[in-house]
This record gives C-alpha cells, sequence and structure tokens, in this order.
C-alpha cells in the first residue's frame, strides 16, 4: 500500500463519521451510500472523482440545508463544522480528478482533504459536543482549523503559528473531554480519556511537523505524520471523542432524539 492510498483509505472514513452527525434520516442513508462509493473508489479506481463529486453533493446539501435554518447564533455555530467538511470535499474531488487548485494538487490536496474532514469537521464537532457552552470551543477549534489551512497555502510564517495555536486549542479540547470522562461510564469514560489523552501525541507530532513546514516534508518521514498524527486524530481523538459524548440510546430516546 502506498502512502497516497493509505491517506485515501483514512479520508474515506469521513463520511461515515459524518453519517453519525447528519441532522436527518433521508440524508444519513445517502452519506452512507457516499461512503460505500469512496471506500471502492480509494484505490486508483478509474472513476474515483464521481465518488468525490457525490460526496461534494450530499455533503452540501447538508450544509445548506442547516444554514437555512439558521435563527441564532448558536444554529449558525452548527453550520460551521459542515463548512469544513463542504472544503474538504472539494479538496477530494481536485484530488481524484487531478485537478489544480490554488496552486496545490495530488498528494497536497489529499491531505488538505483529510485535514478539512477531521480536524475541520470532526474537531469542531467535538468541541461542539464537549460540555456545556460549546460556542467558544467551536470558534477557537474552527479559527484554528482555518488559518492552518491558509498558512500552508499562502505563508509558512501563518502556518506554524497557526499549528501550534491548534495543538494548543486540542490539548485544552482533550483537558475538557477528560472532564466529561469523569461523569460517564464504561465503554464511554474510556473512550473519552483516549480522546482526551490522544493530543498529548498527535498533537507534540504537529508541532514538530510545523516547524519544518508543508513544503518540506520530503524531509520528514510522512510515515510518522500518517500513523501518529492523522491516524490517531482521526480515530482516536475525533471518533472515540464523539462515540464517546453519544448519548445512551435510552438517554436519546427521552429526549425525543
Amino acid at each position: 500500500m502506498t502512502f497516497e492510498h493509505a491517506v485515501s483509505v483514512v479520508v474515506a472514513l469521513g463520511p461515515l463519521l459524518a453519517r453519525r452527525e447528519a441532522p436527518s434520516r433521508p440524508l444519513l442513508l445517502g452519506v452512507f451510500g457516499a461512503w460505500s462509493a469512496l471506500v471502492l473508489f480509494a484505490f486508483d479506481f478509474p472513476l474515483a472523482w464521481l465518488g468525490a463529486v457525490l460526496w461534494l453533493l450530499i455533503s452540501g446539501l447538508v450544509a445548506l440545508r442547516l444554514l437555512f435554518a439558521v435563527r441564532s447564533l448558536e444554529d449558525f455555530a452548527r453550520v460551521i463544522p459542515w463548512g469544513f467538511l463542504v472544503g474538504g470535499a472539494v479538496w477530494l474531488a481536485v484530488y481524484t480528478s487531478g485537478l489544480t487548485l490554488l496552486g496545490f494538487s495530488g498528494l497536497a490536496a489529499l491531505l488538505t482533504a483529510a485535514h478539512l474532514h477531521f480536524a475541520g469537521f470532526g474537531g469542531v464537532q467535538l468541541a461542539a459536543k464537549s460540555g456545556e457552552r460549546p460556542l467558544p470551543w467551536i470558534l477557537a477549534m474552527a479559527l484554528g482549523v482555518a488559518l492552518l489551512a491558509a498558512g500552508i497555502a499562502v505563508s509558512p510564517t501563518l502556518e506554524k503559528i497557526s499549528a501550534w495555536y491548534l495543538v494548543v486549542v486540542m490539548l485544552a479540547l482533550g483537558g475538557r473531554l477528560g472532564l466529561a470522562a469523569r461523569k460517564a461510564q464504561g465503554v464511554r469514560r474510556v473512550l473519552l480519556l483516549v480522546s482526551a489523552l490522544t493530543p498529548l501525541v498527535s498533537g507534540t507530532l504537529a508541532a514538530l511537523f510545523a516547524v519544518r513546514g508543508f513544503a518540506q516534508m520530503g524531509g520528514f518521514s510522512p510515515w510518522v505524520m500518517f500513523a501518529g498524527h492523522g491516524l490517531l486524530n482521526a480515530v482516536l481523538f475525533v471518533g472515540a471523542g464523539l462515540e464517546g459524548l453519544r448519548q445512551p440510546r435510552e438517554v436519546a430516546v427521552a429526549h425525543g432524539a
């Protein structure tokens, strides 16, 4: 398996993550369908771009539905992670179609898609669900993700500053998840503790990587970043965290979910 194949498989998990967070069952089915297509297309399938475009349309429809329902700042905050998801889908389409956008293509486009799917969508969703008064956490996480993406595109200095800022936010969010774990029980507590501790490893690697910058990735083992940063954040920080914060079925039913 090549490095790009490995990253493709992880990015293909993004729609599966979003399927659990989508606001309606019909869209859940559509998102799940897109996820299934992307898994098949992850390994250089000739029509990979078609799966990416399908995912872009579905995530865009979800984002628009939420945007049209905005009545307050809190409602708008719910739209932010879906905006990142649409951005991730755009970059996935750029990668699978072989196009160039803002001077980026190939592996750079794929890694940007991964960043926006998991740090953007997943990380902001995690901040939104991490406890009471989530708005400052949503904005802090969203700002870090957006600035880091901008820094990679236009300014190595901004890239380094925003990477360190995002690491601090993730560590603070990890502490917040640790507090949530104290109120959880059983498997949910374990999942939240795993999520809370993950930034200690993945954040350290991100900070070290930022010293070199994306442009010098060739001098830094991409597999180390994939395993120790990207995969850890996608599966353990975001995946385990969201699953740990999910209400037990009987509680969700009691609240009319």
